[in-house]
């Protein structure tokens, strides 16, 4: 059976869901439409008139891939963060970073009162107190005779609380034990320190 129509915006539809389109010219906005299992041309407004009942399926299941369907939005990539996000109004916590081998070399620099500015390299082992027989001595009624010790360990350097009365604040926090981060600040007594290191 052959469909004709002389309305170049009609579009037939037989019984078997077979499509007989008009002649399309250059002018007109063609689409190609996947209809069982075959690629037909298609305006993009047409007209359909169905002939019989299958006939009016083909022409819904036309009318379905015809119909422009929304396209999920991409979702946005995820950018490195590269250095650390500053809250205003909360206190700044150091950050541990990966680095490129062990440190080779770790110190503590005053960075109030009397100690202000004055560095003190440390040893494998490193026992600060007010005691004379201590490696850093440190002049600070708050302090205990031996109040902490800092020892070099695999991948760094670890401070220990050696039983001071006033113990030991690292980062606004007490610890008994602390593996140090480069720009740590630590508390002993009212005296206040930072811990700095340089990788290998």
């Amino acid at each position: 059976m052959r469909l004709e129509s002389s309305d170049p915006a009609v579009v037939l539809v037989d019984c078997r869901g077979n499509i007989a389109a008009p002649a399309v010219t250059e002018e007109e906005d063609v689409r190609e439409v996947a209809f069982a299992g075959r690629a037909h041309k298609k305006l993009t407004h047409l007209a359909i008139r169905p002939v019989g009942i299958v006939g009016a399926l083909g022409a819904i299941g036309i009318l379905l891939a015809l119909r422009k369907k929304p396209q999920p939005a991409a979702a946005p990539t995820p950018q490195p963060q590269l250095s650390p996000t500053i809250t205003p109004g909360k206190a700044n916590k150091t950050v541990a970073i990966e680095a490129a081998g062990d440190i080779a070399m770790g110190w503590v620099m005053g960075t109030t009162g009397k100690y202000k500015d004055q560095t003190f390299k440390l040893k494998d082992r490193t026992v600060i107190g007010t005691a004379a027989d201590c490696d850093i001595v440190i002049e600070d009624g708050f302090m205990s005779g031996r109040h902490c010790e800092i020892r070099k360990v695999e991948g760094g350097f670890k401070m220990v609380d050696l039983g001071a009365t006033n113990g030991v604040i690292v980062n606004d926090k007490r610890v008994k034990e602390h593996f140090l981060v480069d720009n740590d600040n630590f508390r002993l007594g009212r005296s206040e320190f930072k811990f700095k290191s340089i990788f290998s």
